[in-house]
This record gives structure tokens, sequence and C-alpha cells, in this order.
């Protein structure tokens, strides 16, 4: 029986290759994701040839920071693809089997398997960064429909004219992001400051670091009662790039929820490392 599996992360700066073996990355590297559709797709094959080697892999799962349908990669925001059918041209290139599935999807399938999300049958995996993604577990299986389920993002929160990635104003992802954070630290404090500073200056008695991580916490509070409302889910898992700091973010979010939620839920910080290659892995 062959054991290993090639997983790849795709971001829009930066892609990782590795092999996946019995729940744990035993190798990988990463390069910087080209800007060009042919130069993206010639490295990304050579790269996974390369880590392969002479190694007899079950396969390749992909995970991609855009939305995707049926291993079409549809409108990444950073990535120069659109519309394509990225599983069926490196299944063609690779002649092994290839599955794709969104970043945020992978990581919830990564906290089904290895993280809280063992001991809940439906969550909602929050990746909490840059931006705001979301994956969705209902009876233990990832919920995808046309590709762009979990897009929680861009849940409508506020009539504010701030705009995340997308060009959209007011919605979840512009509200509570990292990227928004670092916006109203610069409004409220007059400098920029990312999660883990505002943390530490607000635990030595800062008070604007303490506003602006209140009034973050707020918006991912309305958030997640949205998520609450709409699917009622046995728990919300918090991960991404600002999952350290979530704990510290998360008072006033607790408060929104209880006040704007029809069903209580519980609220955890994701343990698990390296989880979109992980996630990947258990698409093969």
């Amino acid at each position: 029986m062959i054991l290993i599996k090639a997983v790849v992360d795709i971001g829009g700066t930066k892609t990782e290759i590795g092999i996946e073996r019995k729940g744990e990355i035993i190798r990988s590297f990463k390069y910087h994701t080209p800007k060009t559709k042919k130069e993206f797709l010639t490295k990304l094959v050579q790269n996974v040839k390369l880590v392969i080697g002479k190694n007899k892999v079950k396969g390749l799962g992909v995970s991609v920071a855009s939305a995707v349908h049926n291993g079409t990669v549809l409108n990444p925001p950073n990535l120069p693809l659109r519309n394509f059918d990225l599983e069926d041209y490196l299944c063609k290139q690779l002649k092994i089997k290839v599955k794709v599935e969104n970043d945020a999807n992978c990581f919830a399938l990564a906290e089904l398997h290895y993280g809280h999300g063992k001991d809940y049958n439906n969550f909602v995996l929050v990746a909490l960064g840059t931006g705001i993604g979301g994956g969705i577990i209902i009876n233990k299986k990832l919920y995808n429909a046309k590709g762009s389920a979990g897009e929680i993002g861009h849940i409508p929160l506020s009539d504010s004219k701030q705009k995340c990635g997308l060009g959209h104003k007011g919605c979840f992802e512009a509200m509570a992001s990292g990227k928004a954070l670092v916006k109203l630290s610069k409004k409220i404090m007059g400098k920029e400051y990312k999660a883990f500073e505002l943390v530490n200056m607000s635990k030595k008695g800062n008070k604007k670091a303490g506003k602006v991580l209140s009034e973050i916490s707020g918006y991912l509070g309305i958030g997640f009662s949205s998520i609450v409302n709409i699917l009622n889910p046995d728990a919300i898992i918090i991960s991404g790039g600002l999952r350290d700091s979530a704990p510290y973010m998360l008072k006033e979010a607790k408060k929104v929820i209880k006040e704007k939620s029809m069903a209580k839920v519980d609220i955890k910080v994701s343990k698990v490392q390296r989880e979109a290659l992980l996630g990947a892995a258990t698409l093969i």
C-alpha cells in the first residue's frame, strides 16, 4: 500500500510543496508564486515532480487561495488563473490522481481529522488572517456547493465604505480581518500596528490598543452571530494567521454572540499546524 501523498499549498505570495505520511508533513519547500499563468503552471509541475522524485505517491492534494468547483479554480484575486481546470491539467501532466480544493476548506478538513473538529459533527472553520475565509463541515463532511460555500468574509456587516480585497464595502472581511485591524489602529493610534503588537500594548495598559481590539472583536461577534443564526453549528473554530491573537480578541465577540445569536456555540482556537497541507492530503 502506498502511504505517502504529495501536497501543495498555493497562496498569492508563496507556494509550498511537500510530502505527507500518516498525518505528518515529512518534507517540504517554498517558492514565490509566479505572476504569469505560463510560469505559474510550469514551475508548479516542475516542483511537484522534484518533490516526488522516484517515490510512488497515492496522489496529489492541492490547497489554493481561490473558490474552487470540481477542480476548477474560479476567480482568485491574487493568482494568474481564471476559470481554469487545474485538477485536470495537473492530472494529465503528472499522470497521478489529483484533487484541488479551496484553502479554507482544506483548513476545515485538517481540523476535522486532526483538531478540535474531531469532537463535533457540525462546525465552521474561520480562517482569520489578512482576509477572512471559511470552511463548513456538516455531518462530518465538507460542504462546498458550487465552489463558493464558506465565503463568510463577504457577509454584509456594516454600511461602512471600507472595502475588502474584492472591493466589497462593509463586509465581514472589510471590518474584522487583519487588514481591517491595521487600518483601525492607524485611525485610532496614528500608526499601523499588527494584532500581536496591539495585544502586547493592551496587556501593558494601553487603552487605545485595547479600543482597537475591542472594536474588531465586536465585528467578529456580529459575523459569528450571522454564522450561528444561519447554520447553527456546534462550534466555530478559529484558524489562520491571527489565531495566536484570537484569545485576546474574543471578549467583546462573545458578548455580541450571546446578544444576537439564537443558539449557543462553542468558540475554539485551532492548534493544528500546517493545516493547508494536511487538509490537502485528506482529499486523496
